[in-house]
């Protein structure tokens, strides 16, 4: 029907490869892609369609080997849990953009990966619209050396979406660390970290209500009597080892996502000081143990969380009724 989306459903556990051209259909009805089960799916061709993309599962890839432009730029992008992979071509440069990127899951982690394939560069551009659902959040995987170039809404250096209510846009870069995304000055999205100007306080251990900085901790940390509230946090174990101490005090996150990245082992004690952001996210990407061992939430242990990353992540703490 005119005006319709008709959706070409892709499933399964294994390997498939769409190598025709996907169009739209007759009478002005719209054709969409919607990637599903764990395997992989692969488009190859210059396809036509205006109905979108759709990743919840598994891995979608859009190879560049021959076709600059495998989906229309205007085409919108949602993803729902699944991964989006934009291949670029083996030899020479790659430059290709997509449409306005939604991330629609209510509860977990999607991924978008720009992957140079071993070719003289990838660059990606995305619209700076878009929706995050609550809950949700993103990997940009850009550890190939690929780049994204956009012009997203920051709060305080760091990439929020629209409504500017949690940092849930992560990077991985080619140094292989994990922080918060941001941008550089010339509209290529980067780790929060290595941005001019863009403050990464080391945090000293003293009493905190501020949640328009953002702290890193990288060193063994006693945190100060009363509640501390930071706009982000992320624990960097990549030299050693990283116990936070809590004690009786609640750690408050104004962005409700904490990163924990490195190869150390990192530990939060706490007697009854509590993780006490709403909807927290746990991002952990250590290649060693991370133990929480503090309660999430309230004394009812109501407040939801979820967890996003390839790290172990080890709740030490009676958590039972956490919703999440």
């Amino acid at each position: 029907a005119t005006g319709s989306t008709t959706n070409l459903i892709l499933n399964g556990i294994g390997e498939g490869t769409v190598t025709g051209v996907v169009g739209n259909g007759g009478a002005g009805g719209k054709v969409g892609i919607s990637k599903g089960g764990a395997g992989n799916w692969t488009l190859t061709n210059a396809n036509t369609l205006t109905g979108g993309i759709t990743a919840n599962n598994g891995n979608l890839i859009l190879d560049h080997a021959v076709e600059m432009a495998v989906v229309p730029a205007s085409g919108p992008i949602a993803l729902g849990g699944g991964t989006l992979v934009v291949k670029g071509r083996g030899t020479g440069t790659t430059a290709t953009s997509l449409g306005a990127l939604s991330l629609t899951s209510t509860k977990g982690a999607s991924t978008l990966v720009v992957d140079n394939n071993g070719g003289g560069g990838t660059t990606l551009g995305l619209p700076h619209s878009g929706t995050r659902n609550s809950g949700s959040n993103l990997l940009i995987d850009l550890s190939s050396g690929a780049a994204i170039v956009s012009s997203p809404t920051l709060t305080n250096s760091v990439i929020t979406g629209a409504s500017g209510s949690a940092a849930g846009f992560l990077i991985k870069d080619s140094t292989g660390k994990v922080d918060y995304a941001s941008r550089d000055a010339g509209n290529r999205i980067v780790r929060l970290e290595t941005v001019t100007g863009a403050a990464v306080t080391p945090y000293d251990g003293t009493a905190l209500a501020v949640t328009t900085k953002n702290y890193k901790v990288s060193a063994d940390t006693t945190l100060a009597s009363g509640a501390n509230t930071f706009g982000t946090l992320r624990i960097d174990a990549s030299a050693n080892p990283v116990t936070v101490a809590m004690g009786a005090t609640d750690l408050l996150l104004g962005k409700s996502v904490m990163i924990v990245d490195g190869s150390n082992e990192v530990t939060l004690t706490s007697t009854s000081g509590k993780l006490a952001q709403g909807g927290l996210i746990v991002a952990n990407y250590n290649t060693a143990t991370t133990t929480i061992g503090a309660r999430i939430g309230g004394t009812t242990g109501t407040t939801a969380a979820s967890y996003m990353g390839s790290g172990v992540t080890v709740l030490d703490f009676d958590n039972s009724g956490q919703g999440g």
